[in-house]
């Protein structure tokens, strides 16, 4: 065998190094076990969060040391174990989360039916702005139903330092119901969470539910049954029960030849003393469609009623056939005013979005800033409105005392034409490392997240596969 020259013996190494843009909203670390958030990005585990109060007019405090180690002396930086936090200085804004000492939930295991309580027993507190919310959510099949209690809802027994929140349970049907999260919230958009899973994963709060006897239709109407409608075409239908049903939505569903279905939501007529739904023709698409379902839900939870010969009931949508706009408008820049800078409660963040479509752009749209602070209500909303003028949209968001004190970035733009296509916002957001972003302070109080991270040196062997060579840790990186 003919040898390999020195230099075709020497593979051919690519080095690829993997490291974390500071820039980036949600940082990676690179390899690692990693988790993935509900929109699918991948993120870390967090370290902690620093909590900044120095004077943020000091180039020299604007941010803390990255290394995050412990310094001695007055106004040097403490660890608080208790939440994960490192702060600097004082500050009057709450930024320390609550903390659940015990939580009981009286009817584990049970099997209940509609009018039985619920019964939650919570031993919490929080020291500093005090709990605003408890939450508890529920899920079943695949569906979550969030239950809230504030101070007017709930019983507190200062003794026990223990609330006990309850719920009459209403619409149920037969399956397993399991506790799928316990929050605490306090004044200041902190929160804690109660541990609801297992080493297995497996809930380990959960009841089943028995339904009562199913719920028969008196009467259903559908006045159109049977026809071919037009565009100027109406559909109406009306739901007679046997019995008063209390605080209950009604919704008739409607499936298309092609199966995707629609829904109506009726209202009461308390005159007639039935269910009234419309559509209009315009708004559905051509072909036969027929009635599918009728629901009844009560505190989230949704079941279906009984309609004698319910598959016969349709109607055929004939519209003329016209040309649809299904492309998207494009976002050409967008701006937000002093951008990365600090603001302050009073003062006011400017945006304007530049978008244009082949047709015709919608008079509004709106973008959201997200807080990269771990916190219970992370997004801000910005109404955009059409300046005709500008040929831009505009919006603005107003920072006010109980603005959390973190970085706010610009996480997603909806801009839509006059069809309802959407542009794509991801050059300006997630593709783009979130690049348009505000720094919120109270007083001198700035909290932001700091992260773990590994970077892994890759190359390519001789058998032209990918083997690491180095790895490096970091600890305590900051965002930007």
């Amino acid at each position: 065998m003919r040898k390999r020259s020195k230099l075709s013996r020497r593979i051919s190494v690519l080095v690829l190094l993997l490291a974390l843009v500071a820039a980036m909203a949600k940082p990676v670390s690179i390899y690692a076990q990693d988790e993935i958030t509900e929109d699918g990005e991948k993120k870390e585990t967090v370290q902690d969060e620093n909590v900044q109060k120095t004077d943020p007019s000091e180039e020299k405090t604007q941010q803390l040391e990255k290394g995050g180690g412990e310094q001695n002396g007055g106004g040097g930086i403490q660890q608080n174990s208790e939440n994960g936090q490192v702060k600097t200085g004082d500050t009057s804004y709450d930024t320390t989360k609550p903390v659940i000492e015990g939580f009981e939930f009286a009817q584990q295991g049970q099997t209940l039916k509609n009018g039985d309580k619920l019964k939650f027993c919570l031993e919490a507190y929080d020291a500093d702005s005090g709990v605003k919310t408890i939450e508890i959510s529920l899920s079943s099949g695949g569906t979550w139903n969030t239950l809230s209690w504030d101070s007017n809802t709930w019983t507190y027994d200062e003794s026990k330092k223990q609330y006990t929140c309850e719920k009459v349970l209403a619409g149920v049907n037969n399956e397993k119901v399991e506790i799928a999260a316990v929050k605490v919230i306090d004044y200041n958009n902190n929160y804690a969470e109660w541990s609801v899973r297992n080493e297995s994963y497996e809930y380990n709060y959960w009841f089943n539910t028995e339904e009562d006897a199913p719920i028969k239709v008196k009467n259903f109407v559908l006045e159109q049954n049977g026809l071919a409608l037009k565009e100027d075409d109406e559909i109406h239908a009306y739901i007679e029960l046997d019995e008063e049903i209390a605080e209950a939505d009604l919704t008739i569903w409607y499936r298309h030849e092609k199966g995707n279905r629609y829904g109506c939501g009726l209202y009461y007529d308390e005159t007639e003393k039935v269910f009234r739904g419309r559509l209009l023709a315009k708004d559905l698409a051509n072909g036969k469609w027929t009635v599918d379902s009728i629901e009844l839900t009560q505190s989230g939870i949704s079941k279906k009623l009984l309609v004698d010969n319910i598959g016969e009931y349709s109607f055929t949508i004939e519209k003329a056939d016209v040309d649809v706009d299904t492309e998207k408008p494009v976002i050409k820049s967008v701006s937000v005013e002093n951008n990365g800078e600090i603001f302050r409660a009073g003062d006011t963040v400017n945006v304007t979005v530049e978008a244009t479509d082949n047709m015709q752009l919608s008079n509004s749209g709106s973008l959201y800033f997200r807080a990269a602070a771990d916190i219970a209500d992370d997004t801000e909303y910005v109404n955009l409105k059409y300046d005709e003028d500008g040929k831009v949209y505009k919006g603005t968001l107003e920072i006010t005392e109980d603005t959390y004190p973190c970085e706010w970035y610009v996480s997603s733009i909806y801009i839509r034409d006059s069809e309802n296509n959407s542009a794509d916002d991801g050059r300006f957001t997630s593709g783009s490392n979130y690049p348009y972003y505000i720094n919120v302070y109270n007083g001198n109080t700035f909290v932001q997240p700091s992260y773990d991270i590994n970077i892994y040196f890759m190359a390519l062997n001789e058998k032209g596969s990918w083997t690491m060579i180095q790895e490096n840790q970091k600890k305590s990186v900051l965002r930007r």
